[in-house]
């Protein structure tokens, strides 16, 4: 009976992983709509160019979730608005936002990529907006969490006519940059939080998120530089047009990264403030339960995929099955990895 316990526990948490849920798919609409515009308006080979300019944002980003948002998410003691402990972690995550920012600028202006360092002037409003929804679900406020990315999506679709018209992915990476820093704003008013001085910041890490974040860190550069750079070797070796529709079979099977992310956000705090000692068999569990949700989910839109694919992109780019089941079976593989955080 006793393993009973968690699938029973998820069914009275479907409110709350329908706000984290809906976090998570706002989240990842902002950035689905800016890609569709780009592919729409400039080809396989302009999607990727664009590509290569999310992969660096994805990079920082993992590195910021990693020595910031996921420690908070993870610590036992709440977290209220107006905390320092908001601020010093909101200012952590500006300062690896501001350090990403400066080495995207450095490899866009030597590659001469305009979007990619475009993408690194608005480093540090992605990072915090980014922690900021972090911060809700450490609330359990996940509906707040996703009005902030609603925000976002409200400014990639005005921002879509004006991708499709100037046809670059420069433009695309501003209009998506405007709409995260345009997103943050709310989270700062409503969550009362100011970026903490850089010695705040590092008193607040050494003494909360350093045990868990060192860790996290060295795991997600692992796991993130070793998949993006796949993108750069894809790129150089076969070109633009093919790393182009890689990215719009991620963009097909992209709710199933908002589901795993949603479900992890929510059994991650329940996890770290529980009475019970984490153990093994019951991370297993939850690891198990995640996979297989998202699982069902990817193999559906792996069936469904190129005619979702025709509209989203029209007749631009063909999306074929076989490009959509490895990169699913890779996306339903990814949950474990909740698993072995929460333990």
């Amino acid at each position: 009976m006793t393993r009973l316990v968690p699938l029973r526990q998820l069914r009275h948490r479907i409110g709350p992983l329908a706000g984290a849920s809906a976090s998570q798919a706002l989240s990842s609409l902002s950035n689905v709509i800016v890609a569709i515009a780009v592919g729409r308006g400039v080809g396989a080979a302009g999607l990727g160019r664009y590509a290569l300019a999310f992969s660096a944002y994805l990079v920082v980003l993992a590195v910021s979730r990693a020595l910031v948002s996921e420690p908070l998410l993870a610590l036992r003691r709440q977290t209220r608005p107006d905390d320092p402990a908001l601020n010093a972690a909101a200012g952590a995550s500006a300062l690896v936002g501001a350090g990403g920012g400066a080495v995207c600028i450095l490899i866009g202006v030597g590659l001469q990529r305009p979007e990619i360092w475009i993408v690194g002037l608005f480093m540090v409003p992605l990072c915090v907006q980014d922690f900021l929804r972090f911060a809700f679900f450490r609330a359990r406020r996940q509906w707040r969490a996703a009005l902030l990315d609603a925000v976002w999506v409200l400014v990639s679709l005005g921002g879509f006519p004006v991708i499709l018209s100037q046809r670059t992915p420069a433009v695309a990476a501003a209009m998506w940059g405007v709409g995260a820093t345009i997103a943050a704003v709310p989270g700062l008013i409503v969550l009362r939080v100011r970026l903490a001085r850089p010695t705040a910041v590092y008193r607040w890490w050494r003494l909360e998120a350093r045990r868990l974040g060192v860790g996290l860190a060295l795991e997600s550069i692992a796991l993130t530089i070793g998949s993006q750079a796949s993108l750069w070797v894809i790129a150089s070796a076969l070109g633009n047009a093919d790393l182009g529709l890689l990215r719009a079979a991620e963009t097909i099977l992209a709710p199933v990264t908002m589901v795993v992310s949603g479900f992890g956000v929510l059994v991650v705090p329940d996890m770290a403030q529980s009475s019970a000692q984490p153990s093994r068999s019951r991370a297993l569990r939850i690891s198990l339960q995640a996979v297989i949700l998202t699982g069902v989910l990817a193999a559906a839109l792996v069936w469904l995929g190129p005619p979702i694919a025709r509209l989203l992109f029209g007749s631009v780019l063909e999306v074929e099955k076989t490009l959509l089941l490895p990169v699913g079976c890779h996306f339903a593989a990814t949950p474990s990895r909740w698993g072995r955080s929460v333990h």
